[in-house]
């Protein structure tokens, strides 16, 4: 199912909620009331089923798109991600590709010197050698050798 069924389904399902919540709240006959209430339940769980479904179905579109987006790179291609003329800025390290646009301190697809589009993987161990810091950075792909 795409994402634009997906939000008329859960289009649908909102409708029929407000309109059972208006009808549950109007209704004076307690019987009328009861009913309404236990519909309105029902298609609340309705939702909250579907919204669950829903979070699956992203996850697997997210791992998806990670496996597609991993991608093996040499080190000329690499080269051509240097943060220029709104290219993305990306880092080798430890023959990993990181995806450092986003980074403020690669701002300028720059850091202490370093531009973007390299492999890093000398100046990184000299300088940091804490690899707990690039499990926040985003992996795009593998340094081929």
């Amino acid at each position: 199912m795409s994402l634009s069924k997906y939000q008329q389904k859960f289009k649908l399902v909102m409708n029929d909620i407000e309109e059972l919540h208006y009808n549950w709240r109007t209704a004076y006959c307690p019987i009328q009331r009861n009913f309404y209430q236990q519909k309105l339940i029902e298609k609340i769980y309705e939702a909250m089923r579907f919204i669950e479904g829903l979070s699956e179905k992203l996850k697997y579109v997210e791992v998806e798109k990670s496996i597609r987006e991993n991608k093996i790179f040499t080190l000329e291609e690499l080269k051509n991600f240097d943060g220029t003329n709104g290219k993305p800025a990306y880092v080798a390290v430890d023959g990993i590709v990181y995806d450092v646009t986003l980074i403020a301190s690669w701002g300028g697809a720059s850091h202490f010197g370093l531009l973007a589009g390299n492999d890093f993987t000398k100046e990184f161990n000299d300088c940091h050698g804490d690899r707990n810091m690039l499990k926040k950075i985003p992996v795009v792909g593998t340094l081929s050798l």
